[in-house]
């Protein structure tokens, strides 16, 4: 049997208007950190091991949409996306060390991608355009973290982005994973509006939240100190419904793992944004993971599902 051995020394540009297929007997041996890129073309592992070249970066380019398929979990060190026809993941997907996002969004498909591979090597996101459709999960070093690029989750549904960012601001002493998912429609709870009324650090009266969708934010242990330090949360508000007043909107949570109730998140800080129609709400120190949303006061209606009405 002639195994095929691929030696990169320098970057290697692929033109295909197929299928990349990496299969069994097929080594990836790197130098230098070569890139790999691929235009127009899907990539099929089926390869016996998930390690896709160690230092290697994958780029996925070109005019059409772009599928990874793989009978194994498909491991990437780096991997670059710029194509604004989008990509499909059909197998779980790990990056253990950078991916970077410059345009197209990633829908997982019912698979997760994973970034990072151990809380020593947690890996990053750099991020331009683009959103991740699924769960997204991401590893944190025991130590805090200050950067977009350490604790940006970016997420949303076919149609609009919902970035999150946390960055720790006391470390978490044991480390860990977070899974984010942006979900749509209301959330599953016995009473969707238990908890409300409520009023934030800074006296702003909560009445109601967005129902087009929310976050779920899960910690690998409810009972780790990823769950137990404080850090920074920031959500980005994009294209909300009827918001005439952005300077009210509060981030909201329903602790975990119950979610029975709504309560203030943290203390808010700041709203940053140019437009009602897309900004950021950022609060400090909030403590736990939960479902979270944007919530306003009555006046500043954002799309609420009506659960009752009774009138004399």
């Amino acid at each position: 049997m002639i195994k095929f051995i691929l030696i990169l020394f320098f970057p290697l540009w692929i033109y295909s208007q197929g299928s990349l297929v990496v299969s069994n007997g097929t080594n990836i041996v790197s130098t230098n950190n070569p890139t790999i890129n691929l235009y127009n073309t899907n990539l099929n592992n089926n390869t016996g091991t998930n390690n896709l070249g160690t230092g290697t970066i994958w780029g996925f380019t070109g005019n059409v949409p772009q599928n990874i398929n793989g009978t194994n979990i498909t491991n990437f060190h780096g991997l670059r996306l710029n194509n604004t026809n989008g990509y499909t993941l059909s197998s779980n997907t790990t990056i253990t060390n950078r991916l970077e996002m410059v345009s197209g969004n990633v829908d997982l498909n019912g698979h997760t991608l994973e970034i990072g591979s151990s809380t020593s090597n947690p890996g990053e996101i750099n991020w331009t355009s683009g959103t991740i459709i699924g769960p997204l999960k991401r590893w944190f070093a025991p130590s805090t973290n200050s950067t977009q690029s350490s604790g940006i989750f970016p997420i949303g549904n076919n149609s609009t982005n919902r970035n999150v960012i946390i960055n720790y601001t006391q470390a978490p002493t044991d480390g860990g994973y977070i899974v984010v998912e942006y979900k749509n429609g209301i959330p599953s709870m016995a009473n969707t509006y238990s908890g409300l009324p409520i009023w934030t650090s800074d006296g702003q009266v909560i009445q109601n939240y967005e129902d087009a969708g929310y976050f779920d934010i899960t910690p690998y242990d409810y009972n780790s100190s990823l769950n137990t330090k404080q850090y920074t949360l920031t959500m980005r508000a994009n294209q909300l419904v009827n918001m005439n007043d952005r300077s009210i909107v509060r981030l909201i949570k329903s602790p975990g793992p119950t979610h029975t109730t709504w309560v203030s998140c943290g203390s808010h800080s700041s709203i940053n944004g140019s437009s009602n129609s897309d900004f950021t709400v950022k609060s400090v120190n909030v403590v736990g993971f939960s479902w979270f949303n944007f919530g306003s006061q009555n006046d500043n209606p954002l799309p609420v599902e009506l659960l009752y009405f009774e009138g004399i």
